[in-house]
């Protein structure tokens, strides 16, 4: 497991530097009215509707570190272009598609690399290391869009996106070789393949991509509009990924183990972030009080999410349930998006909202959750009688 957080926390330290750099550049070089990096958004999901079709037999043939090796291969080969054709807006939007498809892939081939590994570990394991590795994520998460202004002010954009290849190569060799146990399909509640799917999971789970996209586009936009620079989107975003880091220590640390407390604090921090943006206008530090808060929110959403499908679902569960709410996550992001656009100085609303209703659903779906284990409960009484 320790190995597993390494590596994807290596990753997600130069993924969030490349979306960075990819965002900015758009940014600014179409800041009259932003559609060049509103198309590279939607389009960035367009994957989400293909990659679980066309990629379904190889989920359920390959493990996790295998399928991530070869997604990073790609990753390795966009990067290379990217340091060639980094000046056009329409080649940066194309590199930007290809890019997201191998990121969807291992969005997929990440969670049931965790799964596969979890099923060795007890409820209680499981729950700290979900915690850990979410922190850690956040960490590199965060780290990684501070770091990019500066590597790209001493090198240049090529020789950034070259070092990023090299990185990904790397951690595309480290994964290759990684195992995890051959747990082969099996179920751990007594329903089996016919278990009902938990729709409100699921709704929780579509807008998670929509949100992390709407704070993508707002950040870079939100800044330009008003005359700050790239460290400023560095910053905020940074920020984000601090709240979500933190919410993994209070997690793992504080025992926090009741969901409906966990709820009504990430709740309650997303609507204090929302407050404190408002009343602070354009100010780096308010905003970034506010994003920290919202990330400390969303993050503890993403925690108790990934924990409810990491102890009630199989890999083959995770990886359909995932690809779904990918998919579907696309025509959310396009209204979204195209509802912000109206607006464009009131776009810093979209990721707050979207969290706010994202809580909702995972208050319904865990509630249908514990209904469904009384259930089984009783069940099994029953059979024991």
């Amino acid at each position: 497991m320790i190995k597993y957080i390494l590596l994807s926390g290596i990753y997600r330290f130069f993924c969030g530097a490349i979306i960075l750099a990819i965002n900015w550049n758009l940014a600014i070089g179409d800041n009259s009215n932003f559609i060049s990096l509103a198309i590279a958004v939607l389009f960035s999901f367009i994957p989400a509707i293909f990659v679980p079709v066309l990629f379904r037999q190889l989920f359920n043939r390959y493990q996790g570190p295998f399928l991530t090796s070869v997604s990073l291969i790609g990753v390795v080969i966009s990067c290379i272009l990217l340091s060639s054709f980094y000046t056009s807006n329409t080649l940066l939007i194309i590199i930007n598609f290809l890019i997201w498809i191998f990121f969807f892939m291992m969005e997929t081939t990440w969670e049931t690399w965790f799964v596969d590994l979890s099923k060795n570990y007890s409820e209680k394991a499981v729950s700290k290391y979900s915690s850990i590795s979410m922190t850690v994520n956040q960490v590199a998460l965060m780290s990684g869009p501070l770091a990019a202004p500066f590597i790209i002010d001493n090198l240049s954009y090529e020789l950034f996106f070259y070092l990023m290849a090299l990185t990904f190569f790397s951690v595309s060799v480290m994964s290759y070789f990684q195992k995890v146990p051959n747990n082969g399909n099996k179920v751990t509640n007594i329903e089996g393949d016919t278990k009902k799917i938990n729709l409100y999971l699921f709704f929780s789970l579509v807008l998670v991509w929509p949100t992390l996209g709407s704070i993508n586009f707002m950040l870079p936009v939100y800044v330009t509009i008003n005359n700050g620079n790239m460290l400023n989107v560095g910053i905020l975003d940074a920020c984000i990924s601090i709240g979500m880091a933190l919410i993994g220590i209070v997690f793992s640390t504080l025992k926090v183990n009741d969901p409906r407390i966990r709820t009504v604090l990430s709740f309650t921090s997303i609507l204090a972030g929302f407050t404190t943006w408002w009343f602070s206008g354009y100010s780096i530090v308010g905003n970034a009080i506010g994003i920290l808060l919202l990330g400390f929110g969303f993050g503890g959403l993403r925690i108790m999410i990934r924990y409810v499908l990491a102890r009630n679902y199989t890999p083959q569960d995770v990886a359909k349930l995932v690809s779904r709410a990918n998919a579907l996550s696309l025509p959310v992001l396009g209204i979204v998006l195209a509802s912000v656009m109206i607006s464009i100085r009131h776009t810093w609303t979209a990721p707050f909202i979207l969290s706010i209703i994202m809580c909702m659903f995972l208050t319904l779906g865990l509630m249908f959750e514990q209904k469904r284990k009384e259930q089984n409960q009783y069940q099994e009484s029953n059979l024991a009688k």
